[in-house]
């Protein structure tokens, strides 16, 4: 593992410098693909800034609130030590959702337009965040003894990450074909929800309580699944 880049002689955390890579060429290819389509680039920019500041605020915020809200209650400036780790994706996810879906709303814009658009973003955004998760050494799997094994554990990081390029590469067939409005997002959702539940059967690490002998996370991933493709039989027969 390797927790701390360092680069001539300033370090730097592994999961930030990777996360903050990936996110930014990312920028850079969407705003470019924006151009190409003739997208409103007052819409993707607002959009943008959405989707850091919500993603960053929400995981953060969830992590404090279901992780550890003892440990915060009682040190709490801790909070904004962010640097330290400690961050739950499906809070980004929720939050960017409802701000997202509100800022649409007031702004009179297909909110499934645009969630299609940043779709494959998404994908490979989690992508990178797992990466990173791997580098860092959080998120490590069950014991295992297979040939891909490292340190005598499953690389659950790494199956995440190899999982949502593959679902990466389909939204990029999906985009490339007609498509209801609609389809790309709630299929990237279905898709990382599922992978998503891959990875917590392999996971090791603590991540709060279980229910029924399963994760919170994979709790979620299934409620948010079914939603999901409840939502995309709907928009099967009408647009959303």
């Amino acid at each position: 593992m390797l927790p701390v880049v360092k680069i001539f002689n300033f370090e730097f955390p592994t999961f930030y410098f990777i996360l903050s890579l990936i996110v930014s060429v990312l920028f850079i290819l969407a705003f470019r693909q924006a151009r190409q389509r003739h997208l409103d680039l007052h819409h993707f920019f607002n959009i943008t800034l959405i989707l850091f500041l919500g993603s960053f605020v929400g995981s953060r915020l969830m992590h404090v609130i279901y992780e550890e809200p003892s440990y915060y209650a009682q040190n709490v400036w801790r909070i904004f030590y962010f640097w330290q780790g400690g961050f739950v994706f499906y809070g980004g996810f929720i939050t960017c959702f409802l701000l997202g879906w509100i800022y649409c709303q007031r702004q009179k814009i297909s909110f499934f337009e645009q969630a299609d658009f940043f779709s494959p973003y998404f994908a490979l955004a989690y992508a990178g965040g797992r990466m990173g998760c791997f580098a860092n050494g959080c998120c490590y799997g069950k014991a295992c003894d297979l040939p891909w094994s490292i340190k005598g554990r499953h690389p659950a990081a790494l199956y995440a990450v190899f999982l949502e390029l593959l679902i990466f590469v389909f939204l990029i067939f999906l985009q490339r074909k007609k498509t209801k409005v609609g389809e790309i997002f709630l299929s990237w959702v279905v898709l990382h929800s599922v992978a998503r539940i891959v990875m917590e059967y392999f996971r090791d690490d603590d991540r709060g309580a279980f229910v029924l002998g399963l994760s919170i996370s994979t709790w979620m991933s299934l409620g948010i699944a079914i939603a999901a493709l409840l939502t995309l039989q709907v928009s099967q027969n009408e647009k959303i």
